[in-house]
């Protein structure tokens, strides 16, 4: 009798397990868009003998999501990583949290990334085509990133 009861225990349990994630994976959608962290790092960024390397540090910013950007498409100070006008159009803006994590829904495409460094428009990547912190967003796909704040930066 015990034996029975255990059998049926134990059956009614992984019954309940195996519904359980038929109904999360069933039931779940599917992120699209841009998710990421932006952090800051500052100072000597060389790597010296018997001292970690720096941690980079989350920033709460607000991210600038713009189409497809190339340098041509901006105005650029002095061969900088600083923008003062971009020439494309801007999409949407998301706001980091606290530990510099933000995300943010959107149609496949591609899009370039900003934030704003002491009054200027900021992006510090480029592709072989000279497109700004290029981002390609897919059908039903989380596209991850991180924007480093490295202009405090030495290397």
């Amino acid at each position: 009798m015990k034996k029975n009861i255990y059998i049926l225990v134990s059956v009614v349990l992984f019954l309940s397990c195996s519904s359980t994630r038929r109904n999360k994976s069933s039931n779940a959608k599917s992120f699209q868009g841009i998710e990421g962290y932006v952090v800051k790092v500052v100072g000597n960024q060389m790597p010296m003998v018997d001292a970690p390397p720096s941690k980079p540090q989350p920033v709460i910013t607000t991210v600038f999501i713009y189409d497809s950007t190339n340098i041509k498409e901006v105005t650029q100070v002095n061969q900088s990583p600083f923008y003062s006008n971009l020439k494309t159009r801007l999409i949407t803006t998301v706001q980091s949290d606290s530990l510099g994590h933000f995300s943010v829904s959107l149609p496949e495409g591609k899009y370039s990334l900003f934030v704003k460094v002491k009054g200027m428009y900021y992006a510090n990547l480029y592709d072989e085509k000279n497109n700004i912190f290029l981002v390609t967003v897919e059908k039903n796909k989380p596209t991850k990133v991180e924007i480093k704040l490295s202009n405090e930066a030495v290397f």
